[in-house]
């Protein structure tokens, strides 16, 4: 683990809906550390607070293991990702000279 303490621990009181870009894994975070590395936890990448969700209890919140499932979800999706297959260069001169020769 990190050997990283918190300056103000806060007692789990409320239930709090975020979101963010991706889970990713890290070498600082400490959420759901063992389940998907024996080195690293996760973290959310870009996290946004939403709201406090009144119509949930502390029981009802999510745990490590259901952070370690989103990580195995978004691994199995991202090997589709937009950066598979061929990559397109765009001749942007080209384009240019097109623009150019439609105004004379």
């Amino acid at each position: 683990m990190s050997g990283l303490t918190p300056s103000v621990y806060f007692e789990p009181g409320e239930v709090w809906e975020i979101r963010g870009a991706d889970v990713t894994l890290s070498p600082v975070s400490v959420a759901a550390f063992g389940l998907i590395s024996d080195s690293r936890g996760l973290s959310l990448r870009f996290p946004r607070f939403i709201k406090v969700r009144e119509d949930k209890k502390l029981e009802q919140a999510s745990d490590p293991a259901f952070l370690a499932k989103m990580w195995r979800d978004q691994q199995g999706k991202s090997k589709q990702g937009a950066d598979d297959g061929d990559l397109l260069d765009v001749d942007f001169e080209e384009e240019i000279v097109e623009e150019e020769d439609e105004d004379e």
